[in-house]
């Protein structure tokens, strides 16, 4: 045992060495080691080619829409054994690796059992192995985007009559809503933040999100098959501002590392695993937020309000370890995943069963040997319900939104209108929509300050809201918990907290000017919204000073009737910030789709 540590050690030295000295030969080590063992050495490896031969006669059920690979397990090896180590146990016990994601130590081996009795007795026998800290098995489901497809899509909504955050409507309303224009203000302050994303294929090529988009690694970019849903979302974070092309982003031209989470072509079922190995490659791509509009809370059976523990189980012990291993490893990201669209009847259930990372919130945290704990986990993880227009600035919380106390923020998620696969543009409704939006003013809040924590971040968007979603009390629901209102995410206000946060210095200049309704407020040299109603109200450098000027909405400069004023903000900042304005583009609304 003793040799195999110091044989292991010194090989791992040697690669490391390599790989330092030689970054472009960062990947031979591996081949090299893969081709003599079968098996990597490098701490920074993934393979997925285990995925290629998972079809319907190699799987076992525990129910109808729950399966498992009889083929094949999964391992959680303990990070200190060493490449001798590893290699023995699969040796030792006959099995062989078949794909791996070595930043959370994670294997998918060869094995084989004809029931799930059986596959679990191997499990437990697996972890009776020193280096073995988890075995479980390779589940595979038939999950789905967080959509409502059966919601209609308005193809002629009408003309567009510019922009009303006090009530919003029609085809930007999603925007309106979020005081996104006025946040859009602060844009020259914020830093381009790479925002990842896992769904179901993306038009890379899209006119709004042309040179936006990239993937992990050439394999992913090769596997990607794009499609509405996957092109619709990344719309909504990051659509390019003033190409005078359909819409902009709630983050415009925030870059997008992207990964299509959906089976191979021909592939029905899904392993689930493939989510962890997309979380370790967007983290290791840079990316601080990442975006999972996908679960799998209506593969519940209509007539049933939960998953099985056994899903909970596996789901919440891998996530969860998954998650505490790149944050072992230094990462600092944040996880939001959509609530779901309710079960297999459409009834909303507690979003726990959307699975995934939400099936964290189920109690079943696995942590390892990192020193991270399980509040750690849960702070890095947001679930995001939808919210549906009620006009004149009130919201309420979608039919299809799942709920629950683990849903902490609410956002527009009902007829949102964003990019398709064809190159055009259309509505979509569901949490997946909602999700984004959040996603994005995440993104905003890690440019302003990359040092922010996941739940530093996570505090911000939930205290900085000055609306709510009403908790939906007549759509079916099927639960325990209290039906219970969510804030609803503001960007403007999130962004102007971080900005206080960080520079608690800056102050608050406000005023009104009928004449300049929804035109422009210039101080300093720099532009900010005003509302329709001609209130306006941004932050400034404390040593900022200018007269105010007023341009209307066609731009030309008007006299204001009314006093305006500049203030000092406290310096933690108000947890509510005063309504008001910052500026966003007179131009790049939201155009209205073709017949």
């Amino acid at each position: 045992m003793i040799i195999t540590k110091i044989v292991s050690l010194l090989i791992s030295a040697v690669m490391g060495f390599g790989t330092l000295t030689f970054p472009g030969m960062q990947s031979l080590p591996d081949m090299f080691t893969t081709l003599l063992f079968g098996m990597p050495v490098t701490q920074n490896s993934v393979n997925e080619e285990y995925r290629k031969d998972i079809d319907y006669s190699s799987l076992g059920f525990f129910d109808s829409t729950s399966a498992f690979a009889k083929n094949k397990l999964v391992l959680i090896l303990d990070p200190s054994a060493g490449f001798f180590q590893r290699y023995s146990l699969f040796a030792r016990e006959g099995l062989k690796a078949l794909g791996w994601c070595t930043p959370v130590d994670l294997y998918v081996v060869s094995d084989y059992f004809s029931s799930a009795a059986d596959m679990i007795a191997e499990c437990e026998r697996l972890e009776e192995n020193d280096e073995v800290l988890m075995a479980a098995p390779l589940t595979v489901s038939e999950m789905s985007d967080c959509l409502t497809p059966d919601d209609p899509f308005d193809n002629n909504p009408g003309p567009r009559a510019g922009w009303d955050e006090l009530s919003p409507a029609l085809n930007n309303w999603w925007l309106e809503s979020i005081d996104a224009r006025q946040a859009w203000d602060y844009l020259p302050l914020i830093k381009k933040t790479t925002v990842g994303i896992v769904d179901s294929g993306v038009n890379a090529e899209h006119p709004d999100l042309a040179g936006l988009i990239s993937f992990p690694n050439s394999k992913q970019q090769r596997r990607n098959r794009p499609g509405d849903h996957g092109t619709h979302v990344p719309g909504i974070v990051s659509a390019i501002q003033n190409n005078a092309e359909g819409i902009c982003g709630v983050f415009p031209g925030a870059p997008i590392v992207y990964q299509d989470w959906m089976p191979d072509e021909d592939q029905r079922w899904n392993d689930e695993i493939s989510l962890i190995f997309s979380l370790v490659n967007e983290v290791k791509a840079g990316a601080k937020v990442i975006n999972y509009s996908v679960g799998k809370s209506n593969s519940v059976p209509e007539d049933s309000s939960s998953l099985s523990v056994r899903t909970f189980m596996f789901d919440g012990y891998l996530y969860s370890y998954a998650v505490a291993a790149m944050l072992g490893r230094g990462y600092e990201f944040l996880v939001l995943e959509a609530a779901g669209n309710g079960n297999g009847g459409g009834s909303r259930i507690d979003a726990v069963n959307a699975g995934l990372f939400a099936a964290v919130h189920s109690g079943y945290i696995f942590t390892g040997l990192h020193r991270v704990s399980k509040d750690d986990i849960i702070n890095h993880i947001m679930l995001v319900g939808a919210a549906q227009n009620d006009f004149n600035g009130k919201y309420t919380q979608a039919y299809f939104s799942n709920v629950g106390p683990y849903v902490e923020i609410a956002a527009p998620g009902v007829q949102v209108f964003s990019c398709a696969a064809d190159g055009t543009y259309r509505y979509m409704s569901g949490t997946s929509m909602a999700t984004p939006v959040v996603t994005a003013v995440a993104a905003m809040l890690f440019g302003i300050n990359p040092s922010f924590t996941a739940k530093e971040v996570k505090d911000i968007l939930v205290s900085s809201s000055d609306k709510v979603a009403v908790a939906n009390k007549t759509a079916d629901y099927m639960g325990s918990y209290e039906l219970n209102d969510l804030p609803m995410v503001n960007a403007k206000l999130a962004v102007e907290k971080a900005l206080l946060l960080t520079n608690p210095g800056m102050k608050r200049v406000e005023g009104a000017c009928e004449e300049a309704a929804n035109g422009t407020a210039v101080y300093a040299g720099k532009q900010y919204t005003v509302l329709s109603d001609g209130s306006y109200s941004f932050l400034a450098g404390a040593d900022e000073t200018d007269e105010i000027t007023f341009l209307d909405a066609d731009g030309n400069p008007v006299t204001s009737g009314s006093g305006d004023s500049g203030q000092d903000v406290p310096e933690d900042g108000p947890d509510t910030p005063p309504e008001g304005g910052d500026t966003g583009p007179d131009d790049d609304t939201v155009t209205e789709p073709g017949d």
